[in-house]
């Protein structure tokens, strides 16, 4: 090998690994090996930053050896981020191969005003590796104890990582979307969520829901899902009996852990315990049978609708009779008897009950505000006070909104 040859030897050797990767890229995009991982590495972290440093600094004088192998590594870094930004800005955006033909651009491009910054400066002053000399050795070795804390430790903190979930749990709201998801409830009041499952176990498998705050459907089971097959079920469960800012739980189980396997939650307002009289002063609210059972080993629901609330009727209590006080002896002459005592008046009739609504309504649904209403319905969110005003015999409290409240709106918007 000649001499001219042997200056060039290191940018042709970083350039033919870089061609080699972006091939294996570009030929075999699925393949995962760790000799693509170890290659990648290489590519990624010096062959940019050596080409780079060697076209800046061509003679052996500019720099000594170990700033030229910090400033290979830091312009790696450093340029690897700055060919994916150019990349974002085309329409090949920022992908696997596209991002290793680029790489593969950069190392021949550098490489190449190397090789010309090279034979400029002579065969005398031009950087060159010291071939067979011990120096080369040391250079070795320190080069490839870089590449094993560079390998090594990713190698080790992906050995070390816990195993990832390969199920997907989630939640989604009553339109059947990421969105709508219920944000303000009563204690006891029914919602409606989805949630579903896709199953990626890589084997048939049924899992356990764990929804703590509704005993109807906590530890139930799911069928049993097929490998890459999507569960979903719509449930209506009911608001724990809570105050303030409350964190409702959705937990799922592999059927022989303790542990979940997957958990998400979602947080809602609890406004507080409110007499069931002022939450439904038309008609007791229940869940009813409409509630969508999960099929299953153990089903979501036994099928029995939950019976109707009844208002606990008081005792009656016998009204007290009062002791009638002796009379004094009469005086004489007789006196003239007393006078009987009118009849009394029959009770009045209890208050009617308001007249149905006419004209524009609108029901209370799970989730509503009456602020929302008034800017749905009439316009203008700030009109909720006269909306309340209009309907202050079914309301208590504007913050308050019962489900399934008719409410009457102003006859013009």
């Amino acid at each position: 090998m000649t001499a001219g040859m042997r200056t060039h030897l290191d940018l042709a050797l970083f350039l033919g690994i870089t061609l080699v990767t972006a091939a294996l890229v570009i030929a075999l995009p699925e393949w995962s090996s760790p000799i693509r991982v170890a290659l990648g590495l290489i590519v990624v972290l010096t062959a940019p930053g050596y080409a780079l440093t060697s076209a800046l600094f061509p003679r052996r004088d500019d720099i000594d050896g170990v700033e030229r192998l910090a400033l290979t590594l830091g312009l790696s870094i450093a340029a690897t981020p700055l060919i994916g930004l150019v990349l974002n800005a085309t329409p090949w955006g920022i992908r696997l191969v596209p991002m290793a033909i680029g790489l593969a651009t950069f190392v021949a491009i550098f490489s190449a005003l190397a090789v010309w910054r090279r034979l400029r400066s002579g065969p005398t002053q031009a950087f060159a590796w010291p071939w067979g000399t011990p120096l080369m050795w040391q250079g070795g070795l320190l080069a490839t104890g870089v590449m094993v804390v560079l390998l090594g430790v990713p190698a080790l903190a992906v050995a070390l990582r816990p195993p990832a979930h390969a199920t997907e749990f989630y939640v989604l709201g009553a339109q059947g979307q990421l969105q709508d998801y219920p944000t303000r409830l009563e204690p006891g009041q029914p919602f409606r969520v989805t949630l579903g499952i896709t199953n990626h176990e890589r084997e048939p498998t049924s899992f356990r829901l764990g929804i703590p705050f509704d005993p109807r459907y906590d530890q139930a089971r799911t069928t049993v899902i097929e490998p890459g097959d999507q569960w979903e079920r719509t449930l209506e469960l009911t608001a724990p009996d809570s105050q303030g800012r409350t964190r409702i739980e959705f937990a799922l189980y592999r059927l022989d852990d303790t542990e979940p396997y997957r958990s998400l939650h979602l947080f809602v307002t609890m406004p507080g315990q409110t007499p069931i009289e002022d939450l439904f002063p038309q008609a007791v609210q229940t869940l009813g049978p409409d509630t969508i059972p999960v099929e299953g080993a153990d089903a979501l629901s036994d099928g029995a609708g939950t019976p109707p609330l009844e208002a606990p009727v008081p005792p009656t209590v016998p009204p007290t009779v009062l002791p009638t006080e002796p009379t004094p002896p009469a005086p004489s002459p007789p006196p003239s008897p007393l006078p009987a005592e009118p009849p009394a008046e029959p009770p009045a009739p209890p208050p009617a009950s308001p007249p149905p609504p006419t004209g524009r309504t609108h029901t209370v649904q799970p989730g509503e505000t009456l602020f929302g209403i008034a800017r749905e319905q009439l316009g203008d969110g700030s009109r909720f006070e006269e909306l309340f005003e209009l309907n202050r015999d079914l309301l208590v409290d504007p913050s308050s909104l019962p489900l399934g409240v008719v409410l009457r709106l102003p006859a013009t918007p």
